[in-house]
Order: structure tokens, then sequence, then C-alpha cells
């Protein structure tokens, strides 16, 4: 069996896709800008809804069992927790190397993400 990672565009590769549009939500922009940042010239579109780059942010530990049914991977938490605390610099310094049109969409007052972290410099 075959493991994809960010560190791979082997889906990319397995679904034949030389250049397209990407889209992501929530964890899901955060791989889509990642995957943008490392292979820019595969990504014709990015669209990102209500996801920044990481920054340091204090949260709490999670419970290692979630508190009821949950639709994702439970096992992820903890490891996505870390990066949100002490996220890798180079997710910001990177940004500039994202070449494709790229549109930001925010959810505004409702949203948990503090909105000015969508304007990136």
């Amino acid at each position: 069996m075959r493991v994809l990672s960010l560190r791979s565009d082997a889906i990319a590769d397995t679904f034949s896709l030389d250049r397209f549009t990407l889209i992501g939500h929530s964890m899901g922009g955060t791989v889509a800008f990642l995957f943008a940042e490392r292979w820019p010239d595969r990504v014709e579109r990015l669209v990102i809804e209500d996801t920044p780059p990481p920054w340091s942010i204090s949260l709490p530990d999670p419970p290692d069992d979630p508190p009821g049914p949950v639709p994702f991977d439970w096992q992820l938490v903890k490891p996505i927790v870390h990066q949100l605390r002490s996220p890798d610099p180079s997710w910001w310094r990177d940004l500039p190397t994202i070449t494709a049109p790229t549109l930001v969409i925010g959810r505004g007052s409702t949203s948990h993400v503090p909105q000015e972290k969508l304007d990136t410099p």
C-alpha cells in the first residue's frame, strides 16, 4: 500500500492531473495552499475558504478519544493541534511561491478564524 502525504503529489499523478483547480476548506484549505507552495506549476487556480496559513495559537490538549461521533479521523487532531501551536514559519514565508490566481473566501463574523488572518501581506 502506498501512503500519500503532503510531501507527495502522487494523488494528482494517480488521477493524471497535470494542472488543475485546487479548492480547500478548513484543514483542506491548509493542504491546498501547502500543495500550491510545493508544486506551483501543477495548480492552475486556487480557492481557499476560511483558512489562513497557521499562526501561533493557544489551544488545549485534545482528549485521546473523541467526545462523540466525528466525521473525520480523530487520530489527526493531536498532530494538527501541535502544528497550530507551533506552525512551520515556511508556510508564511513560501506563500509568494504560489503562482496561481487565488481566491480567498472568508466567513465573516460567524467564523472561528480571525478574518484579518486571511489578508496576507
